[in-house]
């Protein structure tokens, strides 16, 4: 992997690769440096390696773990789709205009404001996690009635096929 990601390191130093210039291929080393050790810490890195992908502002708090496979023409089409301006609070521009409004909307809010709407949309999804338990709950009771009546109707042919079966030898 270390060549591979070299490689892509190399390819997003050329300017025609990197137009943004918002793109950083880097490595930290976790083992032996200190401030290495304290980044991975920071960001709960156990295995090595490990790649981590996304905004990072915030502290990180955008960046999520790569898992794809882990050679130059992988990386970089990787890159290449995931790798873009993305749409956060800290990247407005990056966002369409209906992302914009509702983005912005919570940045006018205050602390208390954004806390009760996470509560809000934590009861809005557990509320459709409840309503469709229920609905699959009803798919499978008439699953169920189907695979019955499908089970009853097998049988009765099967019966029907054997007791044939018997009269067609008697006859012989």
């Amino acid at each position: 992997m270390g060549n591979a990601w070299n490689e892509l390191a190399d390819y997003y130093q050329q300017p025609d690769n990197n137009k943004n210039e918002d793109i950083l291929i880097g490595s930290i080393d976790c083992t032996n440096s200190p401030a290495g050790k304290a980044l991975c810490a920071r960001f709960k890195i156990m295995g090595l390696p490990t790649i981590l992908y996304g905004d990072a502002n915030f502290g990180g708090v955008y960046l999520e773990e790569y898992r794809g496979d882990k050679t130059f023409a992988d990386f970089q089409q990787f890159a290449s789709k995931e790798l873009v301006p993305k749409c956060n609070a800290g990247n407005l521009d990056a966002c369409a205009a209906d992302d914009r409004v509702e983005i912005e909307s919570y940045i006018a809010m205050g602390y208390r404001e954004l806390e009760a709407k996470i509560k809000q949309v934590e009861q809005k999804e557990k509320e459709t996690k409840v309503f469709y338990a229920a609905e699959f709950g009803k798919l499978q009771d008439k699953y169920n009635e189907r695979l019955a009546e499908k089970t009853s109707y097998v049988t009765r042919v099967k019966d029907d096929v054997r007791m044939i079966k018997e009269v067609i030898a008697l006859k012989g």
